[in-house]
């Protein structure tokens, strides 16, 4: 199941408001470093970058959370465990069942990954699940080779956001772009 919390979208403010408010806070010193305080703000989440030019405190923004299923769980935990460091998200289909019209019956997941791992990721993942998992597939492919809990192994999109709750999560931006 799929929640998502909206608190106050309205209270946003601009890249210079930004920087006029950590001015007034912090005077005395170089634009280039209200940039960066910016820029570490966004990072360790004070502040979230919700568009071209536009930012929100935190407490302001809304959030989607996705409870995963047990098998998306497994499978995030054996690449945790044998991938610690490479940077991942998976996606299930099912997370669309929150958007969309007409349910989607058969659960796949995607396994988005840096591509200089993605044959790695297959070869585990082949290794653990059998028969269920695919490399890039065409859509052809995809159509005519899944299964219910098939793993689909993709390139990660650059600098692709990540879950509120997990790194390798998928946050409603992926999800929708």
């Amino acid at each position: 199941m799929s929640s998502y919390s909206r608190k106050d979208v309205s209270k946003f403010l601009s890249r210079n408001e930004l920087i006029e408010r950590l001015a007034r806070e912090m005077p005395g010193k170089s634009r280039s470093t209200y940039i960066m305080k910016l820029q570490q703000m966004v990072k360790d989440g004070t502040l979230v970058h919700i568009g071209r030019d536009a930012y929100q405190f935190a407490e302001h923004s809304c959030t989607y959370e996705h409870d995963y299923s047990e098998f998306a769980m497994d499978v995030a935990a054996f690449l945790l465990d044998q991938f610690p460091l490479a940077d991942f998200r998976i996606l299930e289909i099912r997370q669309y069942n929150a958007f969309v019209v007409h349910l989607l019956g058969r659960n796949t997941i995607f396994v988005s990954v840096e591509k200089y791992v993605m044959e790695s990721f297959f070869y585990h993942l082949q290794e653990r699940y059998p028969g269920n998992v695919l490399l890039h597939p065409s859509v052809d492919d995809y159509f005519f080779y899944t299964q219910p809990d098939s793993i689909i192994v993709e390139q990660l999109v650059t600098e692709a956001p990540h879950g509120h709750q997990g790194k390798w999560q998928t946050c409603l931006e992926k999800l929708l772009a």
